[in-house]
């Protein structure tokens, strides 16, 4: 489930946890690997496996002396490949895909998280994973410790209580990124909650342009409503959107100048600050960006169908992306 706490919630706490010594006690290494992240694509050692986690050993001799301990331990490391279906693997390094199916760093653990596709569905067919966990989200008490913890206890309460009175609320606030998106806009004075996932990229996107006027000395918007934003600024969000909508459809999730040149996308989308730049560690290329979460390049996608698409055009979108089983299922949830 997009959003779900695959990533913030279980990798980096498990990570953490690990690290502190609460968690996989057997562990001697632990490799936390992005798989969005476009140099991750590229490694094609252990060495270079290693390069990835910024540990800061500049001395390749140190570097090989630890790669060879490693391999002696194979079976207290634990990789973890984060967002498997956010990569496609024909385009992998053979040893990423050898990692996976065992044939290189054999007897290493290996955890992965995904959404439900057909690549990593497949994947599991044909290298059966001991164990399968689905991340559902929030229980109705980790949200409440939740907002106590990133919430005054006042606001926390006005929360709960908006919740309790909108049973589609409280069913958006199960998944962790709902939850967190939601009390940022609460926190910047949307006191009144978006219910759905189109509100809430509206809502989202609304503060964005606020807080860029705010920068400018410029007077903000008024009003909460889309419409309302200035069509000055409201353009660069609109250009972004399209951008989301046309590199979704190309299955381009890892951007360079050269894809912000041929789609026309100005300074001004850019400087949103919506996508993010990637830290170049193996590669000689030039500067990669991606849209800070796949569900953010789910939404902006989805912004752009509303404003410009019919429902002529819903099944030439269901033969291009794939329904709403599918992998990008968040998508359709954006244009519903």
């Amino acid at each position: 489930c997009a959003g779900a706490g695959k990533t913030m919630t279980f990798l980096r706490k498990a990570s953490l946890d690990w690290a502190e010594g609460k968690l996989w006690p057997d562990m001697e290494v632990v490799f936390a690997l992005p798989m969005r992240h476009p140099d991750v694509h590229l490694a094609s050692n252990m060495e270079q496996l290693l390069r990835l986690q910024r540990l800061g050993i500049q001395d390749p001799t140190e570097r090989t002396e630890i790669c060879t301990y490693i391999s002696r331990i194979l079976n207290r490391v634990c990789i973890v490949m984060d967002g498997l279906d956010e990569v496609d693997l024909g385009k992998c390094n053979q040893f990423v895909k050898d990692v996976i199916t065992g044939d290189a760093m054999s007897g290493v653990n290996l955890i992965v998280t995904s959404r439900p596709s057909t690549q990593v569905l497949n994947l599991a067919a044909s290298n059966p994973f001991d164990k399968r966990l689905e991340v559902l989200g929030f229980h109705q008490e980790d949200l409440e410790r939740y907002l106590h913890n990133v919430l005054t206890a006042e606001d926390a309460k006005d929360v709960l209580s908006q919740i309790a009175a909108s049973p589609q609320l409280a069913s958006f606030m199960r998944i962790p990124l709902n939850a967190a998106n939601t009390c940022m806009l609460y926190r910047s004075g949307v006191k009144t909650l978006p219910t759905t996932l189109p509100a809430i990229v509206n809502a989202i996107l609304h503060q964005v342009i606020q807080q860029k006027e705010e920068k400018q000395g410029e007077a903000k918007s008024v009003g909460d409503r889309w419409e309302d934003i200035k069509p000055a600024l409201r353009q660069p969000a609109m250009e972004l959107a399209a951008f989301a909508f046309k590199t979704l459809v190309e299955k381009v999730t890892v951007f360079d100048e050269r894809h912000f040149e041929d789609n026309n996308l100005s300074d001004a989308a850019k400087a949103l600050g919506l996508v993010t730049i990637c830290d170049d560690l193996l590669s000689d290329v030039s500067a990669q960006y991606v849209f800070a979460h796949l569900s953010l390049h789910e939404g902006l996608a989805a912004l752009h169908v509303v404003a410009n698409m019919s429902a002529e055009d819903i099944p030439w979108l269901v033969e291009t992306l794939g329904g709403l089983t599918g992998h990008l299922n968040t998508f359709w949830r954006f244009v519903a």
